[in-house]
């Protein structure tokens, strides 16, 4: 029969009991946190979340498009202006308009005119200037945040700005009715919108949109 084997001795005398065999460590369940490995052992992180996403090099926004930018709010304060300005202008326009007619109308008939003509001047001034006024804003600060349909969408709303103008300025100033005033708007807002479309498109500009407008795919 095997007899147990003594304990070895211990300090003073004491007996000290045999170390036991290394009990195996047991396994996290699959999903719980892995504890933090000892120093000087590598760390694998967990796949995919803890992977560093790439650092794209930061473009700075250009001096182009704040210049741009800067145009666009030029062009809101005008148009508000003209907008403002055009309110008084409203009788002169209406006096002109059926001062120029052929059709011979009584007073009656005259005043009935004109207050129409009032009513659809006043509401017209009105509506251009939000209208205009808003799309200078809203195009000033979407390019301002790089976006590349703004550029698009202010390149269209100066070209029908353009041409509009253009033709405005030509027959009217052959017809001898525009108000040197409203001629000035014209021009200066011509001036404006052709700078801010030079700059929205110069190559820094061009750099500017294609940043902030690239994607990571993963």
């Amino acid at each position: 029969m095997n007899q147990a084997q003594p304990p070895y001795p211990g300090p003073q005398g004491e007996p000290q009991q045999q170390p036991p065999y290394a009990a195996p460590q047991p396994q996290a369940p699959y999903g719980a946190p892995q504890s933090q490995a000892p120093y000087g052992q590598p760390q694998f992180p967990a796949y995919p979340g803890n992977y560093a996403a790439p650092q794209l090099a930061e473009v700075e926004r250009p001096q182009s498009i704040k210049i741009a930018v800067l145009l666009m709010y030029v062009g809101a304060a005008l148009a508000l202006i003209g907008g403002i300005f055009g309110l008084f202008t409203v009788e002169l326009g209406i006096q002109l308009g059926l001062n120029s007619t052929d059709v011979q109308l009584s007073a009656r008939e005259y005043e009935a005119a004109a207050t129409i003509a009032r009513v659809v001047a006043y509401v017209g001034v009105i509506f251009g200037i939000v209208v205009g006024t808003g799309l200078w804003i809203w195009m000033a600060m979407a390019n301002n945040a790089g976006r590349k349909w703004a550029r698009i969408l202010a390149t269209v709303f100066a070209a029908i700005g353009i041409i509009g103008g253009l033709v405005s300025l030509i027959s009217n100033s052959a017809n001898h009715t525009l108000v040197l005033a409203n001629m000035i708007f014209g021009i200066l807002t011509l001036i404006v919108s052709v700078a801010a479309l030079v700059y929205l498109w110069l190559k820094p500009s061009t750099e500017y949109y294609n940043f902030k407008s690239q994607k990571i795919t993963y």
